[in-house]
């Protein structure tokens, strides 16, 4: 009997952790959709200030951030630093949307595990429907990281239960 609950067990993981597994390229995708809509934000707020830089300083944004930091008033001293941060914000979501969209499929996943923005996935996850995606990508993972669940978890139990 003990053999039998264990089989259906067995199954069981392997089934939730197939699901779980095919949901990774979805969300990679689902995440990668949302850099791609922040980076586009934050190139319509830079064009903002391009358009002022282009009325007023000859197009030039280096010498709007300077009129901004010469000036007396706190309040323009601190737009300066909110457009270099700006700045600096495009090129890390065009990197990161680089890095995510470009190479094979395996360093895709490396790159969105090893280089995730937490807010942007934290975002993503709260809006994430769960699909069964049927693409080749999908079945792999989920193929994978079932067969790594089963063979962890028999290892794991072989270990924890006493052998006849």
């Amino acid at each position: 009997m003990f053999h039998f609950i264990a089989s259906i067990i067995d199954r069981l993981i392997f089934m939730v952790t197939f699901i779980v597994g095919m949901q990774l390229p979805a969300f990679i995708n689902a995440y990668r959709q949302r850099v791609a809509g922040h980076l586009d934000e934050a190139q319509i707020q830079l064009l903002n200030f391009q358009s002022i830089a282009d009325k007023h300083h000859q197009g030039d944004i280096t010498q709007l951030l300077a009129a901004y930091r010469s000036s007396a008033d706190p309040g323009v001293n601190a737009s300066a630093e909110l457009v270099l941060n700006l700045i600096d914000r495009i090129a890390l979501l065009k990197n990161h949307l680089s890095k995510l969209s470009e190479g094979e499929y395996v360093q895709q996943i490396y790159y969105f595990i090893t280089g995730l923005d937490s807010t942007i996935a934290k975002a993503t996850l709260n809006d994430y429907q769960i699909a069964l995606p049927v693409e080749l990508s999908a079945l792999a993972t989920g193929l994978l990281v079932a067969l790594s669940a089963t063979i962890l978890v028999s290892q794991t139990a072989g270990r924890l239960l006493p052998q006849r």
